[in-house]
């Protein structure tokens, strides 16, 4: 979720006087088409490579039924994700919002200032809770489904069972689907709860802040100090001759650092 400042140009293009006006509320759904080829390359990535390798018994109708199924229930959780940022918005007072999708991600972008500080950190939370929603939900389907079901397979591998047929075999493909969903989005609603913006965990930071100190920001100061102490780490890393070390801790702080200044940009 975007939570933008009134000068960023987010800010401008939800305000846009020359956009036509729905009324006192405004909404814009815009999806671009590297969102669908993400969709496309996840179907052709899962059943070229990941359902073969663990059910090599499968035919291969049941094989791409599976891993089309599965980047549908996974876009559609995306677009969920998304959704609830904008439902709670709204909720909250939001008169104009903009929902983008591209890539393998979306945002949401309104006025902060119509939500307040609560309302913020509201919405910008809604998004991880219907990521847990998801995962509990088709966790739940996929060992119902399957008691054998490989819950968090695509993290740490799917034993390889001899596959059945007839019903069980498409109870077999749903409940691999399912469980590959929930596992997506366990990991999304995980990486989203890092404080850190543009994601979700560094707009709700940057709301408590506001709301106890008036003061929006925080979040992308924590993470450019952050930052600065792994840099810090890297160097003390390369002098004790600790190549690799080093290395990854630069790293990973220049991608915490770039993530700050795209929370300041969009």
């Amino acid at each position: 979720m975007d939570a933008p400042e009134p000068e960023s140009p987010a800010w401008q293009d939800v305000d846009d006087p020359h956009r036509p006006r729905r009324g006192l509320r405004r909404s814009r759904i815009d999806f671009h088409w590297t969102w669908f080829a993400t969709v496309i390359l996840l179907a052709a990535a899962l059943g070229t490579r990941r359902i073969p390798s663990a059910r090599p018994d499968w035919p291969d109708l049941t094989i791409w039924a599976t891993a089309i199924g599965t980047a549908i229930l996974v876009g559609g959780s995306l677009v969920l994700h998304e959704a609830s940022h904008a439902m709670v918005a709204r909720a909250y007072g939001a008169k104009a919002i903009v929902l983008r999708f591209a890539l393998a991600s979306g945002a949401v972008t309104t006025d902060a200032r119509q939500l307040g500080p609560r309302g913020v950190a509201a919405t910008a939370l809604a998004g991880p809770l219907a990521n847990a929603a998801v995962t509990v939900v088709t966790g739940g389907l996929a060992l119902a489904l399957d008691p054998n079901a490989p819950t968090g397979g695509l993290l740490w591998g799917t034993p390889v069972v001899h596959a059945s047929t007839g019903p069980v075999l498409v109870a077999q493909g749903l409940s691999l689907a399912l469980a590959d969903t929930a596992t997506l989005n366990a990991l999304a609603g995980a990486i989203n709860l890092l404080p850190i913006p543009p994601f979700d965990g560094g707009i709700a930071v940057d709301a408590v802040i506001w709301h106890v100190f008036g003061w929006m920001g925080a979040a992308r100061a924590i993470a450019r100090v952050a930052a600065a102490g792994l840099i810090g780490a890297a160097i003390w890393q390369f002098m004790s001759g600790d190549i690799i070390s080093g290395a990854l801790a630069a790293m990973i702080a220049l991608l915490i650092d770039r993530l700050g200044k795209g929370g300041r940009n969009r």
